[in-house]
């Protein structure tokens, strides 16, 4: 079957980029439980990759921020709004039933 892109689809390489980091992340899940977690605090990511993922720190206690952050390290911050779309427009406003 072919499928066809519309001017509101990502491309192709936008689309497997998603697939693979959705992948990694998933792998990651998967094993995180097995690892000793090092404590991550917002102001650690202010300069890195990460860095997006700091608005949504105060929605997040330091464990629950930790594990979001080593499950998304070299990932597109945008797969936040990937995994559950629907909490985008709360992530935004800063609603803590975003977590």
């Amino acid at each position: 079957m072919i499928t066809r892109l519309t001017a509101s689809s990502p491309s192709i390489r936008e689309r497997s980029r998603q697939l693979h980091d959705l992948t990694l992340l998933e792998c990651r899940r998967q094993v995180i439980g097995e690892r000793r977690l090092k404590p991550i605090r917002p102001i650690d990511i202010i300069h890195s990759k990460s860095a997006a993922l700091e608005k949504v720190a105060p929605l997040l206690n330091g464990q629950q921020f930790t594990r979001l952050c080593t499950l998304m390290k070299d990932l597109a911050p945008a797969l936040i709004y990937l995994v559950r779309p629907e909490n985008g427009p709360k992530i935004t406003r800063g609603d803590p039933e975003a977590a």
